[in-house]
């Protein structure tokens, strides 16, 4: 049935979990990221490892409205995460998740999801704007919106203009890093680690999740234009394409944060991609 724009507005339930030094150390290795800034004497978690709090939020508000066979048909199509302090060991965390768009897209409906992280004294760790687009799902009423992403800077002129220095780095991908990821992260969708869930969503294969791609992605141009401390402020990528294994991937980044990765044979993984230093 269509996705009814009556679901703007609508929250999950505040989701609660404890991050242990076990789970900050497990994330990192999952996605073969070994920076002292995580490994050393006082870790901080990676950039995007909130997106494992935020997972269980996530599925919470998928399910509003939809049928069990609709909601499967969720795609993870951008994410915009600004990071307002680094998650560490120890640390409390509370994330509700708010549907704060609706709108109708070519491959179906589409929704904005507002994540919204807080620490134990309720001062904000993370805001994280995801856009979903459901498969084949129709919208019923009107595309509307109550709060979007914060504007993205210009990109240099140089940049634009193709002027700027370009540097890449190879991300080999093996054929087990989604059953990796999913045990080190938390995020389990069968879709990446069973052949039977793959083939019943239409997949032709095993893909890596996205978020594992950006997060192996954020650490190549961290180690590439920054100083390798994954001092990050925010990230901004659009999921192009599903990512196989086994496959190596190719990260292009520039000195502003501005980047691109690809497959082997050039089509874009992720793209419009950026990341800010703090």
């Amino acid at each position: 049935m269509p996705l009814p724009s009556s679901v703007l507005g609508l929250s999950g339930e505040p989701v609660h979990h404890h991050v242990d030094l076990r789970w900050v150390l497990s994330y990192s290795a999952g996605i073969s990221d070994t920076s002292p800034a995580v490994f050393g004497p006082h870790a901080v978690a990676h950039p995007l490892f909130v997106v494992c709090p935020e997972w269980p939020s996530v599925l919470s508000v998928r399910r509003l409205g939809l049928e069990p066979a609709e909601e499967s048909r969720g795609v993870h199509a951008s994410h915009d995460v600004t990071i307002h302090r680094p998650v560490r060991a120890g640390d409390d965390l509370t994330t509700t998740a708010t549907i704060v768009g609706v709108e109708e897209g070519r491959a179906g409906a589409a929704t904005w999801l507002r994540l919204s992280t807080v620490d134990g004294r309720a001062d904000p760790v993370a805001t994280t704007y995801q856009r979903n687009v459901l498969l084949g799902v129709a919208l019923r009423g009107d595309a509307r919106s109550i709060d979007a992403p914060p504007p993205v800077p210009d990109v240099p002129g140089s940049q634009r203009t193709g002027e700027a220095e370009v540097r890449t780095a190879d991300l080999p991908v093996g054929p087990q890093e989604a059953h990796v990821y999913t045990e080190c992260s938390h995020i389990w969708n069968p879709i990446h680690t069973e052949w039977e869930a793959a083939e019943a969503a239409g997949l032709p294969f095993l893909l890596l999740h996205g978020t594992a791609t950006l997060a192996k992605a954020v650490s190549a141009v961290d180690d590439l234009w920054g100083n390798g401390q994954r001092q990050i402020a925010r990230i901004i990528s659009r999921f192009a394409a599903q990512v196989p294994m086994p496959t190596t991937l190719r990260v292009s980044a520039t000195a502003d944060g501005t980047f691109n990765v690809a497959l082997p044979d050039g089509t874009a993984a992720l793209r419009d991609s950026r990341i800010f230093w703090k």
